[in-house]
């Protein structure tokens, strides 16, 4: 399996708005879907699972489970085109030591998302904390490349943690200021990669506020490729092995085999 973890650039953190930095595959989008030859989607309705965990401390304010499936209807905003639905399979509440560290801290992201995930390799978990508020890191998600099997090893470490002032009625009861954030790691869990030049894409690298955002077609289609990868895995279960042990400087993850780009910050 080969991992990667990526560290911000200062040029990145001194920006406005909210961001995100992964090293690129070099592989264009088209390219990616000619190397995916042995997917079977024939236009299905495909349906993912989604567990959403809210990390709250004792004593601290956590949001009603209706703003879940609130979020879950916004994420389907964006994909519903491409015959794609997201379902809230469970609320989880949480109170882990790790829910307080930064979401940069990316080994404690990792023991985090190691620690409640639960479901197959279609189950999407995705881990509210209540740090990181307003500009800078909100997220971060694993990244399987397209073509590439999770091994069990990686499924353990397979998810997203996002923070809580994103979800909607987050920002101190109001609107959030990045609503599209938990929709853009689930890009990344479904392997998309930045967009370039494209300041209305979902997948841009920095968003920004009271900006209408959209996925493409070609990410749609990459996105339902994933999707039927990642459905047709779904007897994968964790083993009683230890996690692979984490890289200790960034590195790029190798395509199309167990690829694991994890540091996917927002």
């Amino acid at each position: 399996m080969a991992s990667a973890a990526v560290a911000v650039p200062a040029s990145i953190e001194a920006r406005s708005g909210a961001q995100c930095a992964v090293p690129e595959t070099g592989l264009g989008q088209p390219e990616l879907l000619s190397r995916a030859t042995n997917l079977l989607d024939n236009g299905q309705d495909i349906n993912i699972n989604i567990v959403m965990h809210f990390c709250c401390s004792a004593g601290e304010k956590c949001p009603r489970d209706e703003i879940a499936q609130a979020e879950i209807e916004l994420m389907n905003s964006f994909v519903s085109s491409a015959r794609i639905t997201f379902s809230l399979e469970a609320v989880k509440h949480i109170d882990n030591t790790k829910c307080k560290s930064d979401i940069n801290r990316w080994d404690d992201m990792l023991d985090l998302i190691t620690d409640v995930r639960q479901g197959d390799a279609s189950t999407l978990n995705i881990v509210y904390v209540q740090g990181n508020r307003g500009d800078g890191t909100k997220g971060v998600c694993s990244q399987p490349r397209l073509g590439a099997r999770l091994s069990d090893q990686a499924l353990a470490m397979d998810g997203c943690v996002v923070a809580m002032d994103t979800l909607p009625e987050g920002n101190d009861g109001k609107d959030p200021v990045y609503p599209a954030i938990t929709i853009h790691e689930a890009g990344h869990w479904l392997s998309l990669d930045h967009t370039v030049g494209d300041n209305g894409n979902v997948m841009t690298s920095n968003l920004l506020e009271k900006t209408e955002y959209s996925f493409n077609e070609v990410q749609l289609k990459q996105m339902r490729q994933k999707a039927v990868e990642r459905l047709e895995q779904s007897n994968l279960v964790e083993s009683d092995e230890p996690p692979a042990p984490r890289p200790s400087k960034p590195a790029p993850a190798a395509v199309p085999g167990d690829a694991w780009v994890w540091m996917h910050k927002k």
